[in-house]
């Protein structure tokens, strides 16, 4: 587990440890969603998406490992610019608390 600053544009930087981990890489697409009140970050893959209940919001990792947390789930969860996220790896899923 890590703990990251949320910057001013509600980025958050991906541990490089969990990036290897998961095999995320740079400029990567993702899928951000929110559940149990945790967001939750997988890799996006495009060619099962319309067997699935659901598709969460689809982002891209950025050159710098980082990772914007939607607006409308920082204020769900009262993550405000300069706060502190933890972010840990479960069961193959990135989730920032």
């Amino acid at each position: 587990m890590a703990r990251r600053s949320v910057d001013s544009l509600m980025r958050v930087l991906i541990p490089p440890k969990i990036m290897r981990k998961l095999g995320f890489e740079p400029e990567q697409e993702i899928e951000i969603s929110m559940e149990y009140g945790v967001i939750c970050i997988r890799k996006f893959e495009p060619e099962n998406f319309k067997e699935r209940p659901y598709v969460g919001i689809i982002r891209r990792i950025d050159a710098k490992t980082r990772v914007t947390i939607p607006r409308s789930y920082a204020h769900l969860m009262g993550i405000k610019k300069g706060d502190k996220v933890e972010i840990k790896e479960v069961r193959g899923v990135i989730k920032i608390l």
